[in-house]
This record gives structure tokens, sequence and C-alpha cells, in this order.
């Protein structure tokens, strides 16, 4: 699957955001719409959120930073249909999709035996004073 101009623009723009180059998660959610059986529909979305990982790791994003999750059709965010059963292009065309979640990075670990919130160089008061 190929992404297209637009989708290659929002994604570039994405990139240069402070979120993206902190180096947390991202989770690509990849949608469709409800044309065609369950299986075709988790195989397509899987293709197109497996498509914007591409693009990302191929633009230097780690490619151990990135989940890609395939939701079929199961979460549309427009009718597939209109309230007369007749198709919805526009519809069907919002559901096929790709969302982007990106994490803030995992703060690093406690060096061992420091307490929450203390760091390590700072004295200790006495307590007995």
């Amino acid at each position: 699957m190929r992404l297209n101009d637009a989708a290659r623009a929002q994604i570039d723009t994405l990139l240069e955001t402070p979120a993206m180059q902190a180096g947390g998660a991202i989770t690509l959610r990849g949608h469709s719409d409800s044309r065609g059986s369950d299986g075709d529909n988790l195989v397509a979305s899987r293709k197109r959120a497996e498509a914007v990982a591409a693009y990302l790791t191929a633009h230097g994003v780690a490619a151990d930073r990135i989940a890609v999750i395939a939701l079929g059709e199961t979460r549309p965010i427009a009718p597939n249909a209109n309230l007369d059963g007749t198709d919805n292009p526009d519809g069907r065309a919002k559901n096929r999709r790709v969302d982007i979640v990106v994490d803030p990075p995992a703060a690093p670990a406690p060096a061992p035996g420091a307490s929450p919130g203390a760091v390590a160089s700072d004295p200790v008061p006495d307590p007995a004073r």
C-alpha cells in the first residue's frame, strides 16, 4: 500500500514535532471501511498501518519504537452507509485511516538504592539538626 501526497505531508509535519523527536513509543492503529469481509478489512488496515511504519522508519524513526495494531472496520469515525442504506463514499474514505499515537518517552529508572524523587548527588539534611 502506498501513501498519498497528503498523508506523506501530514507525517512529515509530525516528524518535526517535539513529541516525535523526544523518542517515545509510537502506536499506529490501522482502520478500514466496511466494504469486504472482516478478514480482508483486517489485512487492509494492517497494510495501511505498515505503510505508515515503513515511511517513519525510512525517515529515521527506530523500528523498535513502533507498534502496529490492525482494527479493520471495528472503529468507524463516519457512517459507511447513508440512512437510506445507500453507499456513503465520503464516510468510507474517512474510515480508511491510520491513527498515530506518540507517547512521551519513559522516565529513566532511578539509581539503585535511591529513594523516589531524590537525586543521588543531593545532600541529605541531618534530621537531628
